[in-house]
């Protein structure tokens, strides 16, 4: 088999892979040689018809944004440090999976994607999502992220681009549409219940509140689009996989949007600690961001 530049491709073992904390895609992980060379992808391609995220896919073209991020946006922004000799062992490339192919089909008939990328699982793990991160982790990702929003700056600059024309934010426009509502509705209750199990009442009862009156709230949080940015626009526990040394490799670019960096350093800051270690951190993360 031939792919993409790549010859004698021989497939060993694809096997469905399952990740309860928020996949908007179908995921499969492979074993393959190339040339006798072993390698290990994760393929990432379009939820089937009966999946409720489904929804994000078929109406807001995230597979698309994606697809551009891995196959153009990374691939310009590494030839644009090779251009001013920036970074050469850790720039764009040392915070991302390496991208071997990917493609996608707008029409309704054929509406498909997919996405190649090195599976990177036995050095790096996602972290415990009860546990959140500690300090370390999240200054890595602040580090990486600090670095992402310099470099789109610079290059968006030096070759006059206006990123909000590629990269408009999505989340306005789905926070609307009657069928992704329902499926952010699931996700709420799957939430509350999870915390009514672990007697979080208090909790519960916040977020029941929140479910309530969340899309303008959400539209304020998410309300400013910077145009000399690019920022990665959905930074979470599941979003980040780290080694054992705490290294960071940011995942999911599906949000990928033109805005304030502050969208991606308010994220890694609220929302991967529990409120009290939040405020008594805020002021190293922010120095790092």
């Amino acid at each position: 088999m031939k792919v993409n530049g790549y010859t004698d491709i021989i497939v060993n073992e694809v096997i469905g892979h399952k990740n309860n904390g928020g996949v908007l895609s179908t995921v499969f992980k492979a074993r393959i040689q190339v040339n006798g060379a072993k390698k290990q992808l994760f393929i990432k391609t379009m939820p089937g018809p009966d999946q409720s995220q489904r929804v994000f896919i078929d109406d807001y073209a995230l597979d698309a944004r994606e697809v551009k991020t891995y196959s153009t946006l990374f691939e310009k922004l590494e030839a644009f440090e090779k251009d001013f000799s920036v970074n050469k062992d850790n720039g764009i490339k040392s915070m991302v999976c390496k991208y071997f192919a990917g493609d996608c089909c707008q029409d309704k008939a054929n509406r498909g994607f997919y996405v190649v990328l090195e599976d990177i699982s036995d050095n790096y793990q996602m972290p415990n999502l009860d546990k959140g991160l500690n300090n370390k982790q999240i200054i890595s990702a602040l580090e990486n992220l600090a670095y992402f929003h310099s470099l789109t700056y610079c290059y968006g600059q030096k070759s006059k681009t206006d990123f909000r024309i590629d990269y408009p934010m999505a989340y306005h426009s789905f926070l609307e549409g009657k069928d992704s509502q329902e499926f952010i509705a699931t996700l709420f209750k799957r939430a509350k219940d999870q915390l009514i199990e672990r007697n979080e009442h208090e909790l519960a009862n916040i977020l029941e509140i929140l479910s309530k009156d969340y899309v303008s709230k959400f539209k304020f949080a998410y309300g400013g689009q910077d145009g000399r940015f690019l920022t990665h626009g959905d930074l979470w526990c599941n979003n980040l996989m780290f080694n054992k040394d705490d290294r960071c490799i940011l995942v999911d670019w599906q949000f990928t949007c033109a805005s304030t960096p502050y969208l991606d350093i308010a994220a890694m800051a609220f929302m991967n600690q529990d409120p009290d270690s939040m405020d008594k951190n805020m002021d190293t993360f922010l120095k790092v961001g």
